[in-house]
């Protein structure tokens, strides 16, 4: 069985009468990335001040490693390495000071070919030696997160992480998440980005008005929804546009071209295609559309 590094259970934030959180539980174990999914405001932010003791929290438990942060919180917090919001660092120095700044601040001994290899890990080779304020803000969230990792953390923890960041740096950074969950880090990451986390994360946490909505695998997600979208290629797209109509008076159906497109359930498939056969419409083509994470959020969220 997989260790698991951090546990949340039954967190609810209160101000002022008005709930913030409401009975929020998760789970993240050794080696995996959780993705905190929600529209700004949701709470995603709140969760993770909670879990950090930055937010103080009504009622609930956070345990990291199996540590009670409640009771021992400075125990617990030095297995943790964050980003909450924007990284600071002292503007004055360069990206390489900073680091030793943040390494002669940790619990553990930090030589200087480990805090080498960090900087090699997310790129900044060229710009360490360059002064903090002179970074963009792409390469001041790379500098965040290698002072985040440099204590070679059990629980990393990033707060929107890619915003600043081109596509490339998107990209450069999921390749760097990854590469610490092969060392055993896990990660619990909160972002609106759908179609990034849907390439990044194993288990996912949507989360709405401080509540949770749905949880899981990125697979028991995705395809939650039994129906897809089907793309048919036809001879004769008119015909078979009736013909499907006929089987399915309630569902939407679309031409494309050549293409008659409705979403529905496998199942449903070859019932079409044996329709087709039987009125003469000939099939050149069935392409099944897989469904994305956006597809099942939006659905979620419009729901509420």
């Amino acid at each position: 069985m997989p260790r698991t590094v951090l546990e949340v259970k039954n967190l609810t934030k209160k101000i002022a009468g008005k709930t913030i959180l409401n009975d929020i539980t998760f789970s993240l174990d050794e080696g995996e990335i959780l993705g905190l999914l929600g529209k700004n405001g949701a709470g995603k932010t709140t969760t993770l001040k909670i879990i950090v003791g930055l937010v103080s929290k009504t009622s609930g438990t956070v345990y990291i490693n199996n540590i009670n942060t409640e009771k021992q919180f400075i125990e617990s917090i030095k297995h943790v390495g964050a980003i909450i919001e924007n990284p600071e660092m002292y503007g004055y120095l360069s990206g390489y000071k900073n680091l030793i700044h943040f390494a002669r601040m940790s619990n553990c001994k930090i030589s200087k070919s480990e805090i080498e290899k960090v900087v090699k890990l997310v790129g900044l080779e060229t710009a360490i030696n360059k002064k903090f304020k002179t970074y963009s803000l792409g390469m001041k969230q790379r500098l965040g997160i290698a002072q985040a990792i440099i204590h070679k953390p059990a629980l990393l923890i990033l707060d929107e992480p890619t915003n600043g960041l081109d596509p490339q740096g998107i990209y450069q950074l999921r390749g760097y998440l990854k590469e610490l969950t092969k060392q055993g880090t896990s990660i619990l990451i909160s972002s609106h980005l759908l179609s990034e986390m849907q390439l990044l994360c194993d288990k996912l946490v949507i989360i709405d008005n401080g509540k949770i909505l749905k949880s899981g695998s990125l697979d028991d997600l995705v395809n939650t929804n039994a129906e897809k979208l089907v793309e048919f290629s036809v001879n004769n797209p008119i015909k078979a546009k009736e013909i499907i109509t006929g089987l399915f008076p309630t569902k939407k159906v679309t031409l494309d071209g050549y293409n008659v497109i409705i979403k529905i359930d496998s199942d449903n498939i070859a019932l079409i295609n044996q329709e087709f056969v039987k009125n003469e419409v000939v099939v050149t083509g069935i392409v099944t559309k897989q469904n994305t994470l956006e597809e099942q959020f939006l659905d979620l969220t419009r729901e509420e």
